[in-house]
């Protein structure tokens, strides 16, 4: 399983905006591109993080190829994220969550 972290800084204002964008985004993939999921938290800087799984590395590359046409699920406009990072990129070694 390959597992990404990313944190999304919105701009104030934006975060029902960007909390819709952000399920129909995921349900796109999950629908579309095999993907596994994903959680969204807030942080306590007011930064949302999310984790998605992937069945693999590969699976998730071609979901990046298709993410540019899945953003059009969002309808988020420019002023809606300040900035996105990719905290981290891994594989699953382990896995104890409860499903």
């Amino acid at each position: 399983m390959y597992c990404l972290i990313y944190r999304f800084k919105l701009n104030p204002g934006k975060d029902e905006k960007f909390r819709i964008g952000w399920r129909k985004l995921s349900l796109a993939l999950i629908e579309r591109c095999n993907s596994l999921g994903a959680r969204l938290h807030l942080a306590e800087d007011n930064s949302y993080i999310a984790y998605a799984q992937w069945p693999s590395r590969e699976v998730w590359q071609k979901g990046e190829e298709f993410i540019g046409d899945v953003l059009s699920y969002t309808h988020w406009d420019e002023d809606v994220i300040s900035s996105i990072e990719v905290l981290f990129k891994m594989e699953a070694c382990d896995d104890l969550l409860v499903k």
